[in-house]
């Protein structure tokens, strides 16, 4: 049986070790990190909001970036991950651009396999939403 590494949460949950429940976990302090948080480690916070800022509405350097950090940050709690990231972007009439990032990820954790969808809106430079596409 292989390790499973737990994510700790300060809720009654204590550490949390399922597959689905880590993802969840783990996505939420990526999406809501803020990338300055910490004096002793500058540089080693993993944001979304500051990837999305600094790439602007730029669709081909944000997914490739987001990939990155994404398995670098959920490689430190699973067995192997695998992230894709699909982008558009669509200007609107008021000059406003919209940028959509699709999240393949594939995760392994031993005894526990899984795949997971998430999309990730956001509206000139700004996170607007997360949505859940599957159950997992």
């Amino acid at each position: 049986m292989a390790t499973i590494i737990p994510v700790p949460s300060m809720s009654t949950q204590g550490f949390v070790t399922d597959l689905s429940g880590k993802l969840d976990l783990l996505l939420a302090h990526f999406f809501l990190a803020d990338y300055n948080q910490t004096q002793l480690y500058p540089g080693r916070v993993i944001s979304l909001p500051e990837i999305i800022e600094r790439c602007g509405g730029d669709a081909t350097q944000a997914p490739r970036l987001l990939e990155r950090a994404l398995m670098d940050y959920l490689g430190r709690y699973y067995r192997s991950v695998t992230v894709t990231c699909t982008p558009s972007t669509d200007q609107t009439v008021d000059f406003s651009v919209s940028v959509d990032l699709l999240l393949n990820i594939g995760i392994n954790d031993g005894d526990q396999v899984g795949r997971f969808e998430r999309l990730v809106q956001s509206r000139n430079s700004k996170m607007n939403a997360i949505i859940k596409l599957n159950n997992g």
